[in-house]
Formats: structure tokens, C-alpha cells, sequence
């Protein structure tokens, strides 16, 4: 697990539209180290991007030897106590912080909603309780916060017990009303950031070397404090039996809903959209005109 140059890619892009000027507290899923040494032949030629990210974070210039020192599988947190933001790592090897099962555990008081941004590179793949880690994710970022995730889309067999898919995401958004702030392609090596779209789907082909591949890399906001929404895969969910569709809770217009009643407040509006605004706005005169007495 570790930042490589796709990630400092990333957090450049992010500076460039604006959205880090308020991240002072970072936590990374794993126990993430600086993966720019001699053996990481992919992104080791890139190493300079790590004095740069630095200093366009805010950051002092680093000397040649704390570049060579945080270059060769330096924590993470080496990297952030440079620009100046507190970071924190939850694993459960307990490397560089106390341990932490992402399968089993609980966020602790003390960090719900505490973090603006999560870094999740690399990890969650590893995991079989999947929805604890994203439940993980959800509570450990404050409202307005980032979620940051790279995670394998193909190749790289074995690497982990899974592969995303970008409907994953759009359904993590969908549930819990996220915003969607981008979604890319990225293959092993590079810092390219493919923005995805159905035509890149039409390009992509199985990599021959099973250790390389390509990555998804997802972005998302969380917008308010409600508690964590499990998604249910787009397309069955209108399939459910109705005390199934229950079970499931949306986070839409900063409340809560029930599956059944999501689907009512969606219908409705659909049906709403249908009507011409002149309708609408005579209708609305009417109930006023009713309700005064006229």
C-alpha cells in the first residue's frame, strides 16, 4: 500500500480546482508509506513531484537528502508533516498508529467527523467487510469533507479479494447524496488521469502481466451528517419485494428515507416534471386562492 505518482497527481489536480484550501486533517486507510524508492521503477523517475506537491500545498522547499530519505518508503505521515496538515493512519498492523480492523471496527468518538479528507489507496480491496469500510469512511469524514479512492478496476489478479466498477461509486453517491466530484482511469506507471466515460470502456482491454493493470480513482463530497446509507446495487432495487426495499435507508433532501418512500418522493417528482409550468403555477393560485377564503 502507498502513494505513488498517480496520487500526487491527484492532490495537484485538487489544488488547481481549489478544493484543498481547507484540509488540515488527513487520514489514510492502511498504513501508507511514500512508494517513489529505487525498487518503484514505475514511479521513482517521478520523485521530484514529491518537492513540488509540497511546496504547492504550502509546504517549505525540502533539501535533495529529505527528498532521497522521504522517497525511499517514508510514512505518509512524513510527507503531510511537511505541508503542515495532521494525518493519521488506521490498519490493522497497528504500523504507525494503534491498531485498527477496518473489517470489525468502530470510528471512536474522538474521530467522527474529524478529518476533511480520506485517503483510501489501495486498501479497501484487501477487506471482506466491505461495508464496514465504507461505513468507516463515511463517519471518519466531517460534513464538506473528501473521500478519496484508487482501488483496481483490471488486472492485478490476486492482489486483493476485489475490483471496482464505476457503478460502485455512482451508487455510494446515490445513496447517500455525495457529490460526485470525479472519476477517472488510471493505468499502473502512469499519471495520466482518464476521465471516465462509456467510450473508455470500449478502449480497455485485460493487461497481459497480471501486477499491472488499470485503477479507478473516485472522488466524492459528503454533503451532510447523516448516518451511513448501504447501497444497493442501480437496476435491482426496484426489483426487491417491498419489505426488502425497506431495509434501505437514502439520504435525500438532508433527511433520511426509507427505500418504499424514496421511490414514492422520486416518482412524484417525475411526475411533477411532466407538467408544464403554467399548470403548475396555476394550481398554485388555486390552493392560495382556497386557503384565503377567496
Amino acid at each position: 500500500m502507498g502513494y505513488s505518482v498517480n496520487t500526487l497527481t491527484l492532490l495537484q489536480t485538487m489544488h488547481s480546482k481549489g478544493l484543498l484550501s481547507d484540509v488540515r486533517r488527513v487520514i489514510d486507510l492502511g498504513s501508507q508509506e511514500m512508494h517513489f524508492a529505487a525498487r518503484d521503477a514505475a514511479s521513482h523517475p517521478y520523485r521530484e513531484m514529491i518537492r513540488q506537491t509540497i511546496e504547492l500545498l504550502g509546504g517549505q522547499k525540502i533539501r535533495d537528502d529529505e527528498l532521497d530519505a522521504i522517497s525511499n518508503r517514508a510514512p505518509t505521515s512524513d510527507f503531510y508533516k511537511l505541508i503542515g496538515w495532521e494525518h493519521k493512519a488506521l490498519d490493522a498492523d497497528g504500523w504507525y498508529g494503534d491498531p485498527f480492523d477496518l473489517n470489525l471496527d468502530t470510528v471512536q468518538d474522538d474521530d467522527r467527523g474529524a478529518y476533511c479528507l480520506c485517503m483510501n489507496f489501495g486498501t479497501t480491496e484487501h477487506l471482506i467487510d466491505q461495508n464496514n469500510a465504507f461505513r468507516v469512511v463515511h463517519d471518519i469524514v466531517r460534513p464538506g469533507g473528501m473521500m478519496l479512492h484508487s482501488a483496481p478496476f483490471l488486472g492485478m489478479v490476486d492482489h486483493g479479494f476485489f475490483s471496482y466498477h464505476p457503478n460502485f461509486f455512482s451508487a455510494l453517491a446515490h445513496f447517500n447524496s455525495y457529490e460526485l466530484l470525479g472519476l477517472w482511469i488510471s493505468v499502473t506507471g502512469s499519471s495520466v488521469l482518464l476521465p471516465w466515460n462509456d467510450e473508455i470502456a470500449k478502449c480497455l482491454k485485460m493487461p497481459a502481466d497480471i501486477h499491472d493493470g488499470a485503477t479507478i480513482i473516485c472522488l466524492l463530497k459528503k454533503q451532510g451528517d447523516l448516518p451511513f446509507c448501504s447501497p444497493f446495487q442501480a437496476g435491482y432495487e426496484q426489483a426487491q419485494a417491498k419489505e426488502n426495499l425497506a431495509r434501505y435507508n437514502y439520504a435525500i433532501d438532508g433527511r433520511l428515507m426509507s427505500g418504499v418512500d424514496a421511490f414514492r418522493h422520486s416518482d412524484r417528482q417525475i411526475a411533477l416534471e411532466t407538467y408544464p409550468g403554467v399548470a403548475i403555477l396555476g394550481e398554485l393560485i388555486r390552493r392560495i386562492k382556497r386557503r384565503l377564503g377567496l
